[in-house]
C-alpha cells in the first residue's frame, strides 16, 4: 500500500503454494530486494504499479458473511523470466487431470463410486469453464462425450435465444442441478439444499447496473418489444396450423376418417 507496486510471482513449487496459503513464507525465500518480494526460486515475476484500489461490497458467501475484498488496478512495469518455459499454473488443468483419472477408473468401480466420479466430473467442469482457456474446456468437452457414451449422462441445456450461453445442467443420476437464475428465467433458493451464487456480487461489478441505467432499460424495453412481438407470430403461426387442420380434414370423408383412426391405433 506505501509502495504501491507489487511483484506476480511464478512459481511450480508445491511448498510454497502451501506455506503462503496456510501463513506467511520466510523471508529467505525472497532475494534482498527491499521494497519488492520476489522468490529466489521463481520461474518467472511481474512488476507491476497500482494505479488504483477499491474496496468492494461485503461479500456474502458459502464461506463468510463478512468478507472483505478489493479491486487492484494496476500496469505492468517489468516481466522477468529465469525459467524458458516459465508459464502461470492454472487449476483447470490439474481438475481436467484428475477427471482423465477418474474417467480410467469409471469401468472398475461400484456404483457408488461412479456417483461420486460424476458429482466431481460436474463440479470440475463447472469451474473449468469459469478459469480455464479454451483448450481445456474443449478437452472436458470430448471427455463428457466420451462418459455419455458410456452411459453416465451429464445433460446440458443452453439459451433458447443464444446457442452459446449454457442455462443450466443436470446430473438425473445425483439428482443434481445447476442453473442460471438471472432474468428472464429467475428463480430463487425454496429448500434448505438450494444455494445460491451471486457472481454478481462476487465479481465486483456492483454498481454497474446504476450507471448504466438509461442503457439498460432501453435494452430492456427493446428486448420486450421483440418477446411481445415474436409471441404474436407463435399466435399467428398457430392459427393457421389449426385452419389449415380443419380444411384438410374437412375434405376427409368419414369412411376414411375412420380408416386412419383404426390405423393410428393398431
Amino acid at each position: 500500500m506505501e509502495t504501491r507496486k507489487y511483484v506476480v510471482n511464478i512459481t511450480f513449487d508445491p511448498i510454497n503454494f502451501v506455506n503462503s496459503t496456510i501463513g506467511n513464507l520466510d523471508i529467505e525465500e525472497f532475494t534482498d530486494d527491499e521494497d519488492i518480494a520476489i522468490l529466489k526460486n521463481a520461474e518467472a515475476y511481474v512488476i507491476c504499479d497500482v494505479t488504483d484500489i477499491r474496496k468492494m461490497d461485503p461479500i456474502k458467501d458459502h464461506v463468510t458473511s463478512n468478507g472483505e475484498a478489493y479491486i487492484i488496478s494496476s500496469d505492468v512495469v517489468e516481466i522477468v523470466k529465469n525459467h524458458p518455459c516459465a508459464k502461470a499454473l492454472n487449476r483447470g488443468v490439474f481438475a481436467l487431470l484428475e477427471c482423465l483419472t477418474n474417467y480410467t477408473r469409471l469401468d472398475l468401480v461400484s456404483k457408488e463410486q461412479q456417483d461420486y466420479f460424476i458429482g466431481r466430473f460436474n463440479e470440475n467442469n463447472r469451474m473449468i469453464k469459469r478459469v480455464s482457456g479454451q483448450d481445456t474446456i474443449k478437452a472436458m468437452e470430448i471427455l463428457k462425450n466420451s462418459m455419455i457414451e458410456k452411459g453416465f449422462d451429464v445433460e446440458e441445456y443452453y439459451c433458447s435465444f443464444d446457442k452459446e450461453s449454457l442455462d443450466m445442467v443436470i446430473s438425473r443420476e445425483l439428482s443434481f442441478a445447476v442453473f442460471d437464475s438471472t432474468s428472464p428465467h429467475e428463480k430463487f433458493p425454496e429448500r434448505e439444499t438450494d444455494e445460491l451464487l451471486d457472481f454478481y456480487v462476487n465479481s465486483g461489478l456492483e454498481g454497474t447496473d446504476e450507471k448504466y441505467k438509461n442503457e439498460l432499460m432501453n435494452i430492456k424495453a427493446s428486448y420486450d418489444m421483440k418477446i411481445k412481438e415474436g409471441k404474436s407470430f407463435f399466435r399467428i403461426a398457430n392459427e393457421l396450423k389449426e385452419a389449415s387442420e380443419k380444411q384438410m380434414l374437412s375434405k376427409v370423408k368419414d369412411d376414411d376418417l375412420a380408416y386412419i383412426i383404426k390405423n393410428i391405433f393398431n
